[in-house]
């Protein structure tokens, strides 16, 4: 079992909602069980889908979504058996994996929600730029490194240690020697550009965004043909998907971001507000904290499948074939015959169109001798 070191958790009195308790490891439980399984559904349909930017983008937000719905499940379970540690909790190794786990996905979700934002805005701006899908999974590769080789600094620098804190029904990271001003400088510093930064990034290119969707829209609505009207609105429900994405994020996000930033005010202001005792003595000051802190991007996770679910036809077409083959395996084959005639039926049918637009030259033509022809013969 872990030795619990003392700390600002443990030291004060505590009064624990048996209800919220219920409420709270409920909602973890069912946040674990929607974002576990619709996330992987989404990450197979992206899977099979072109190897575009979003496409990629959606993958690996999918993913991450994964790890962070099995990461709450742990949470649940505590809250659900009166806030012991239960089995990962009380592992040494597994609250350290635990820690660095829920650390990383919660800052890379953050990230890719940037990344996802700022590319199709950028989209937006010059649309006949081709952008690459490497340099951003390179990028993403770079802040995952930089967010491990962090949090490894800290712990080897400020003595950090992984312990289980009852108050939070979670393991927690504790620094024993962070009391130089410059560490807490850097780490503020890292707090504000993991967090708060990206915010104003997302908030940002959102607005642009829409700007710059409602102008091509009042310019382009009398000028564009059938075709390009109906690629056009591909593009904009592409867009306005990306946009519903983000909007999701700021909402489940903005509580955390403020609260960092009253943390970090806290930190350097001449009046101490002591945000420690204020947040962890009042009972319900416990349960919002913990809701900004980690039930917020639990709830983001599992909405994420709903949002593709909701706005991709593809993606519903494709749960609606996996569930039909996890009730019934049989209907397996129906769905590849379906699937092969509705190719071929496509397939056919460009092909039609092939050839009407290169039989309609010929019989423009021959319109116009037999028209010349009968002028002459008149």
């Amino acid at each position: 079992m872990m030795t619990q070191p003392t700390s600002h958790f443990t030291t004060v009195g505590h009064h624990y909602s048996s209800t919220l308790d219920m409420l709270y490891g409920a909602f973890y439980c069912i946040c674990f069980l929607f974002g576990l399984i619709g996330n992987i559904l989404s990450f197979a349909y992206f899977l099979k889908r072109r190897r575009d930017l979003p496409n990629t983008l959606y993958k690996v937000i999918s993913a991450t979504d994964v790890m962070t719905s099995v990461a709450s499940l742990a949470v649940g379970v505590s809250f659900l058996s009166a806030r012991q540690p239960g089995l990962i909790f009380g592992n040494e190794v597994l609250c350290y994996a635990w820690t660095y786990v829920w650390h990383i996905t919660s800052r890379l979700s953050i990230f890719l929600v940037v990344v996802l934002s700022g590319s199709r805005t950028y989209y937006l701006m010059k649309p006949f730029h081709k952008q690459r899908v490497l340099p951003y999974l390179l990028i993403i590769l770079a802040y995952c490194i930089f967010q491990v080789g962090q949090t490894i600094g800290f712990q080897v620098q400020q003595k950090t240690e992984a312990t289980f804190e009852r108050p939070m029904a979670r393991c927690v990271l504790l620094f024993s020697n962070l009391t130089t001003k410059h560490m807490i400088l850097y780490s503020d510093i890292v707090r504000i550009f993991t967090f708060v930064v990206p915010m104003f990034i997302v908030i940002f290119s959102g607005l642009l965004s829409i700007k710059i969707t409602l102008r091509r829209i009042d310019k382009n609505v009398m000028k564009l043909g059938s075709g390009r009207k109906e690629l056009q609105r591909s593009r904009n429900r592409a867009t306005v998907t990306i946009l519903l994405f983000t909007g999701v994020y700021t909402i489940f996000n903005v509580p955390l971001v403020v609260s960092e930033i009253l943390h970090t005010i806290d930190y350097h202001s001449d009046y101490s507000f002591d945000f420690h005792s204020f947040d962890y003595n009042g009972k319900y000051m416990l349960y919002f904290d913990n809701f900004v802190s980690m039930l917020s991007v639990s709830l983001n996770a599992a909405i994420n499948p709903l949002l593709y679910l909701w706005r991709m036809p593809g993606c519903q077409s494709y749960i609606k074939r996996r569930s039909l083959l996890a009730v019934n395996p049989r209907s397996r084959s129906v769905s590849i015959r379906k699937d092969s005639a509705i190719t071929e039926n496509f397939a056919m049918s460009r092909l039609n169109q092939v050839r009407l637009s290169e039989d309609r030259p010929l019989n423009q033509a021959l319109w116009s001798n037999n028209g010349s022809l009968q002028s002459c013969v008149a």
